[in-house]
């Protein structure tokens, strides 16, 4: 079944699920399929010289990544450039590794001050920073198709 709700296509299937709302996007001057850490800062990057993206995120909510967990210290300084600083991501500092095999330990100075920092505070951060830059994010959101200057998104 389909019908129109605000504009845009309404598409329903026959299991009662939650109503699909397409949208075609044109003439943007940029739009970013998803709002990870690479999607952030580009956002955030693009945003410094006068383009205002529109990011796009499938999930409806930031989760957790089993990647993550230790920023180092050029990473720190980078974020730090984006205006998220040591104070503001908040994790416990590190200055050593550690390794351990067996029973014997061995210490090494790290070259710089690192972090320890869940991936989820780190892409929440993220994306509070994009928002606060007035980059709007779609949470939910799906590319269906990608063409130079349109992007078909479906929401639902």
């Amino acid at each position: 079944m389909a019908g129109h709700a605000g504009g845009h296509p309404v598409v329903r299937d026959d299991r009662d699920r939650a109503p699909l709302y397409v949208s075609i996007v044109r003439g943007m001057g940029a739009v970013i399929l998803g709002s990870g850490e690479a999607g952030c800062v580009a956002a955030l990057l693009l945003a410094r010289r006068g383009i205002t993206p529109l990011v796009i995120e499938q999930q409806h909510v930031i989760g957790d990544a089993i990647c993550g967990g230790f920023l180092s210290w050029t990473t720190l300084e980078k974020l730090d450039d984006l205006g998220l600083g040591v104070a503001q991501l908040g994790g416990p500092l590190m200055t050593q590794l550690r390794v351990y095999a067996d029973d014997r330990t061995a210490s090494f100075p790290l070259p710089g001050v690192a972090m320890g920092l869940s991936r989820r505070r780190l892409d929440q951060l993220l994306v509070d920073r994009v928002i606060a830059a007035g980059i709007e994010v779609r949470f939910g959101t799906k590319a269906q198709h990608v063409a130079p200057g349109e992007v078909l998104l479906a929401e639902g």
